[in-house]
């Protein structure tokens, strides 16, 4: 079940910390035959792990045309306002390609659904492609998998 708890207390850690044994909250797997990063949040995501998160993936050697499956169906995001600019932002670190980049965001919710609404609407749209879904198989099939 995926929720937003705003959170508007201007004290956040500076550091994002993963222990040994932990799995991190977000958890990412790149099929090169298809083309295609899956990634899977769980449990609180906070924006600190949402920027572990991109400096992870901004290494990763991505083909031409890559597109993305961001599943937020198990999470519960605890985001400020001004942290959904940042991650919008910071967005941005996703290696760039000549070709658009298609996002497709999975999550049940509706204040979810709503979240990433905005994303779409902060988003560079010359260079992302982002559409959310409530079905996990819809996005899929627009991702073209």
């Amino acid at each position: 079940m995926a929720r937003i708890l705003i959170n508007n207390s201007e004290t956040r850690p500076k550091l994002a910390f993963c222990l040994p044994g932990k799995p991190m909250p977000i958890s990412k797997n790149y099929d090169r035959k298809e083309n295609v990063l899956y990634t899977k949040s769980e449990g609180v995501i906070n924006l600190d792990d949402i920027i572990t998160y991109f400096s992870s993936v901004a290494i990763l050697n991505f083909k031409e045309g890559y597109r993305i499956l961001a599943d937020f169906s198990d999470a519960i995001l605890e985001l400020s306002s001004e942290d959904i600019h940042q991650i919008a932002q910071r967005q941005k670190v996703i290696p760039d390609t000549n070709k658009q980049i298609s996002i497709a965001v999975f999550c049940k919710e509706d204040f979810a659904f709503s979240l990433g609404r905005i994303s779409e609407a902060i988003l560079d749209k010359d260079n992302y492609n982002v559409v959310n879904f409530h079905s996990k198989e819809e996005a899929l099939q627009w991702l073209g998998v």
